[in-house]
């Protein structure tokens, strides 16, 4: 209906002149996490409601708290210099993959290197896209965050990265323990300690909940990264209602000059050309490579 159009389009504006107001703010990262979420639902987690506020949150907590946990480490970087090095000065847009459980290591290929098949892109389908901006295997500023896992396993799986994001990738070997308002939406094959059983077998008992969880976090600067559909979808909505009969509304009952219209838009356009996908290359990149 022309209401609910007109709701989806003031919701995707409003968050588009958010995302400029936060760059006024010289904010170190940003990661423009839409609710509900785009990603499809990995196989580990197939009764997630993206629709649903209360546990499509449950993700973006986690990969926050996750990818952040090298800065609580004894011995760890500062925050400021640790997103300092991720995000580049001026674009600190970030997109991050959340996976939990992480599956375990792939049996090793008789006459290649052990761990030679352990990949970011053999995991991309336990990988939750939460920013739908896809990761390139090139980007330097990336990071990896594993946990409930050996240095080995972070050796394998960001091997092919770049070496300034292979410097800032890290694991720490504790689960991490789900607290008790997380929404159980995994499937039967996940244990109570978040670990994925062969097959399809049920891993707990029906009654039971998955008390921790092995997870894996990829956070990687849109500056190297493919084209991000959230950003995207704010400077489709700012152009198409810019000289809009509803745009004229807005700005005349919220006093929106027409030049902020274009600011914005400009804004978001900037930082969308600043990311390392080609005009032809919208939607699918391969991390395996």
């Amino acid at each position: 209906s022309a209401l609910t159009l007109d709701q989806e389009a003031c919701a995707w504006v409003s968050a588009a002149f958010s995302f400029a107001n936060i760059l006024n703010n010289e904010v170190h990262a940003f990661a423009p996490v839409a609710v509900p979420l785009w990603s499809l639902n990995p196989s580990a987690m197939p009764n997630l409601n993206r629709a649903c506020s209360y546990e499509a949150s449950a993700l973006p907590a986690v990969a926050l708290d996750n990818a952040l946990l090298p800065c609580r480490l004894r011995g760890g970087p500062r925050p400021s210099r640790f997103i300092g090095a991720l995000a580049p000065s001026n674009r600190p847009t970030c997109g991050i993959l959340q996976a939990m459980p992480v599956p375990e290591s792939p049996a090793p290929v008789i006459g290649e290197a052990p761990g030679s098949n352990d990949t970011l892109g053999a995991m991309a389908g336990h990988f939750f896209d939460l920013t739908s901006m896809p990761a390139l295997p090139t980007n330097p500023y990336t990071s990896v965050m594993l946990r409930g896992a050996q240095p080995r396993r972070l050796f394998n799986l960001s091997n092919r990265l770049p070496p300034p994001a292979r410097k800032n990738s890290f694991v720490h070997p504790g689960l991490l323990p789900l607290p008790l308002p997380f929404p159980q939406v995994f499937a039967p094959w996940v244990s109570r300690q978040g670990l994925l059983a062969a097959g399809s077998a049920p891993a707990r008992q029906a009654e039971e909940e998955v008390e921790a969880c092995t997870v894996a976090t990829q956070v990687h600067a849109m500056a190297g990264a493919g084209r991000c559909k959230v950003l995207k979808q704010m400077a489709d909505a700012v152009r198409g209602h810019r000289a809009s009969a509803w745009g004229a509304l807005v700005r005349a009952r919220y006093g929106v000059e027409a030049d902020e219209f274009r600011e914005v838009q400009e804004t978001i356009t900037d930082n969308l050309e600043c990311s390392a996908a080609d005009d032809s290359d919208e939607d699918d990149y391969d991390m395996s490579e």
